[in-house]
């Protein structure tokens, strides 16, 4: 079997791969390697025999030139492609370019490459843009006549016209140039040039021969701006900023502002040609060379007054005659209606008013006195009803005294609800006292009887307290007899002269013992009629033994003079209330009675007046008839004598309740 013919050499040397007529084209003198595919284009396919790597070397086509008289290089050129990627068995690829540098004997090196992404690199093996040049030297573009410019441009064509001699570049519809013929003067010449980036002058001018009008956009953030923050126009507020990147005016300068001319002209500020409702600046044309500053309104020829400076004062003064109106001197002092002021300030005038006022209603109005480490602050209020407020700050926080509106006086308190309303402690001195009658402290009122009222809230078991404190000194122990405090009712006689009618004492009772020892008795005065000394009449001793008439009771209660019940207690019902007395009685006959509040301790006494011969049944209750007690009567007891009065004394002791009678009381 015959089989189909694949390749061909022929006795030129040519090679045919799919064909038998290698080098269709020949020129003498050439080998050819023919290749043609049978239904398709002919391929030459190059196959890497080296494991999978980034940058492995896949084919190259190598140009060699064999009458080099090179030892190590003889090829003069080569294209090869190696894979380029991180990805194992599936890398992208790439295309190099090499060419040889005449006369040298060194690995020809790579001049372009096209790397996995389409970059093109010359000069640099990773691009970084789809064409990346890296050199030295210069890029030259195309060049022509204005009649050669690309029949059909496309924006971003850029040319060099040999007519204008000037770059130019396909923008927006149409052609622009780039410079002039200056050079790089202008940068950009045109007669609307739009940018759509930032514009970097360097070294060079922006001119026009007319007007020259830059637009900027009217958002926040769309400013022209020189060197960052020497000269700032900001889009959206249209405020411009000297020294600063964010004006906070029409012109805010941060920096000197310097107005130049020659000795003794005039340096203006001023609205309009005229100046008119400026600011004039003279120098060196007033005595002794001051300088003069002088304000002008309505028109240039209404003098509205001047700022004088001379070597020792400044001073501002009124078109009146030149009266000074302000001045502050050599030392510093300021002056308000005098030339000559005393103080850091002198204010002088028929009535010497110094006004402070916020032109906002919601705002206070404040006076601030400061030193190095402490402040103090003088102001109305505006949130508290325009009241006066003395702060310990700068600013009117948390008040140490206020004058209300109504005239209320708080202290420690912005909301004072009395004429004085003292929140925290209080403390008067005798040694400032004047005419206060002798007393530390004076309450005066002249009509009713409401003059003193501690309140205490809270929800603990606290209550209000009033302190009465003796210091004798550091270290000095108070001793027996000495007095704590005293509260004393006094009243004035009809002479006029006050005396005391009764008083409440508290003294040391005993020696004490130790620093936390501090032994008490409570003493309770009167005074007689007919006298001006009061009497101790009743005393609790440090034991808690009560003494009524004498200074030594010797247990719980001591009685020196005679003591009774106010009354009796009848009683119409068959229950008696022993909470209302300790002796009670019935008209009744008897009968079951149900005593109440008989309490363990207690000494009660219950008489029956009824005479009817009859026996008395007793329950008896600790309280009002839900705790009884166990009733003991004495034996023999039974019904009483007719026509007699009968008599029970009750002992309560613990849970039980004794019983004794006595009847036949005629």
């Amino acid at each position: 079997m015959v089989g189909q013919q694949r390749m061909t050499i022929l006795n030129s040397g040519d090679v045919g791969i799919g064909t038998t007529a290698p080098g269709v084209q020949a020129t003498a003198g050439r080998t050819y390697l023919s290749v043609k595919g049978s239904s398709n284009s002919g391929s030459v396919e190059f196959l890497s025999g080296s494991a999978d790597a980034d940058n492995a070397s896949i084919g190259i086509l190598q140009f060699t030139d064999i009458n080099s008289t090179a030892s190590t290089e003889k090829r003069v050129a080569a294209i090869s492609s190696s894979l380029d990627g991180s990805t194992a068995n599936n890398r992208g690829g790439s295309l190099r370019f090499y060419t040889k540098t005449d006369n040298t004997d060194v690995a020809i090196p790579e001049r372009m490459r096209i790397d996995q992404n389409g970059l093109i690199g010359i000069g640099t093996m990773a691009p970084a843009a789809t064409l990346d040049v890296s050199g030295t030297d210069a890029i030259i573009v195309p060049q022509g006549t204005t009649a050669e410019r690309p029949g059909t441009p496309e924006n971003g064509m850029i040319r060099y016209n040999s007519d204008t001699t000037k770059m130019e570049v396909y923008e927006n519809g149409g052609w622009a140039n780039i410079t002039n013929a200056s050079g790089l003067a202008n940068i950009v010449e045109d007669t609307t040039p739009q940018l759509g980036g930032n514009l970097d002058v360097n070294s060079y001018d922006i001119t026009s021969a007319t007007s020259l009008d830059i637009a900027i956009g009217s958002a926040a953030g769309n400013d022209f701006t020189v060197d960052t923050s020497k000269l700032v126009v900001e889009g959206d507020t249209g405020n411009v900023g000297i020294g600063t990147s964010t004006p906070e005016s029409n012109l805010d300068v941060v920096g000197n502002i310097v107005l130049s001319g020659g000795s003794g002209s005039n340096r203006s500020l001023g609205r309009g040609t005229t100046n008119d409702g400026g600011l004039w600046l003279v120098a060196g044309t007033l005595a002794g060379g001051a300088a003069n500053f002088e304000l002008y309104g309505g028109t240039h020829s209404t003098w509205a007054g001047n700022a004088y400076l001379d070597a020792n004062n400044f001073s501002v003064r009124s078109q009146d005659g030149g009266t000074t109106r302000v001045i502050v001197n050599s030392s510093g002092n300021v002056g308000i209606g005098t030339a000559s002021p005393g103080a850091d300030l002198h204010i002088a005038d028929g009535t010497s008013t110094l006004k402070i006022e916020s032109t906002t209603a919601a705002n206070d109005a404040v006076a601030t006195w400061t030193t190095t480490t402490q402040s103090w602050s003088l102001g109305i209020d505006e949130s508290n009803s325009s009241a006066l407020t003395f702060s310990s700050s700068t600013a009117l926080g948390t008040p140490r005294m206020i004058l209300a509106a109504n005239g209320d006086v708080g202290i420690g308190s912005s909301t004072p609800l009395a004429d004085l309303y003292v929140v925290g402690r209080s403390t008067v001195t005798e040694a400032d006292g004047v005419g206060n009658g002798g007393y530390q402290q004076r309450i005066y009122k002249s009509s009713d009887y409401f003059l003193q009222n501690l309140y205490y809230t809270g929800n603990n078991t606290s209550g209000a307290t009033q302190v009465f404190n003796h210091y004798k000194g550091s270290g000095i122990q108070l001793v027996d007899g000495d007095n704590i405090g005293v509260i004393d009712f006094n009243g004035v006689a009809g002479d006029g002269n006050s005396g005391t009618a009764a008083k409440i004492m508290g003294e040391i009772d005993g020696a004490s013992s130790g620093n936390t020892d501090m032994p008490g008795r409570l003493t309770l005065w009167t005074t007689p009629d007919g006298t001006a000394t009061a009497l101790e009449r009743m005393r609790i001793d440090s034991t808690g033994n009560v003494g009524i008439g004498t200074q030594t009771p010797t247990s719980k209660l001591v009685v020196n003079g005679a003591a009774r019940n106010l009354a009796a207690i009848s009683n119409g019902t068959s229950t008696v209330n022993f909470a209302t007395g300790n002796i009670q009685y019935t008209t009744s006959n008897c009968g079951s009675f149900n005593l109440h509040n008989l309490k363990d301790g207690g000494s009660y006494t219950f008489i029956v007046q009824g005479t009817t011969s009859a026996e008395c049944v007793f329950s008896a209750y600790s309280d009002a008839g839900s705790t009884s007690l166990t009733v003991h009567l004495p034996s023999g007891h039974g019904v009483t004598t007719a026509g007699e009065h009968t008599m029970y004394t009750i002992l309560v002791a613990g849970t039980h309740a004794y019983f004794s009678w006595i009847t036949e009381f005629d």
